[in-house]
C-alpha cells in the first residue's frame, strides 16, 4: 500500500513510511484498543482489530464499532488464530505478526478516514476496493457480503 501511495502521491507514501518507522501506528492502536475493550499487547485482539479495519474500509463503514460487536469479532478471531499461531514457530514471530496486523489495520483505516474527511470520493472508493480484494483472502468471501452484528461477522 505504501508503494502504491508513493507512486501516486510521493508525500503520502513518505507519510505512511514515517507512520510505520516512527512507531506511530502502534501508538495509535494503543490509543484505540481500549475503546474496543481490546488489549494493546494481545495478538488475538490485534487480529480482531485488523479484521474490523479490513471489513470497515471494504464496506465504507463509518459508524463506531460497539464493544459488543468488537467482543464478538474477538471471539471469532480467537477461533481462527489458533491455526495461524501454529504456523509461527516462536513467540517473537507471533508478536511480529501481531504488530504487522496492527500497522496494516491502522494504515488502512487511517487512509480511509483521511479520504472521507477530505471528501475524496475517488480515494475512498479506491481504498474500499483494495480492502475488498484483500478481504477476500482473509474472509474467503467478498467482505461486502458480510455484515457486522452483535454476534460478530455474519454472511448477508
Amino acid at each position: 500500500m505504501a508503494n502504491a501511495a508513493a507512486k501516486q502521491h510521493p508525500a503520502k507514501g513518505e507519510e505512511m513510511r514515517q507512520l510505520v518507522t516512527s512507531g506511530r501506528a502502534v501508538s495509535e492502536y494503543q490509543r484505540i484498543a481500549p475503546i474496543l475493550d481490546f488489549r494493546a499487547n494481545d495478538a488475538i485482539d490485534a487480529y480482531a482489530f485488523y479484521l474490523l479495519a479490513q471489513w470497515g474500509v471494504a464496506n465504507d463503514h463509518r459508524a463506531d464499532v460497539t464493544r459488543t460487536q468488537a467482543a464478538a469479532v474477538r471471539r471469532q478471531a480467537a477461533n481462527a488464530y489458533a491455526s495461524i499461531a501454529s504456523q509461527l514457530a516462536t513467540d517473537a514471530l507471533r508478536q511480529e505478526f501481531a504488530e504487522m496486523l496492527v500497522i496494516q489495520g491502522v494504515i488502512l483505516a487511517g487512509a480511509h478516514e483521511a479520504a472521507v474527511r477530505s471528501g475524496d470520493d475517488e480515494a475512498t472508493a479506491r481504498y474500499a476496493a483494495l480492502a475488498r480484494r484483500g478481504g477476500e483472502m482473509i474472509f474467503s468471501i467478498n467482505p461486502a457480503e458480510i455484515i457486522l452484528t452483535n454476534r460478530g461477522f455474519q454472511s448477508k
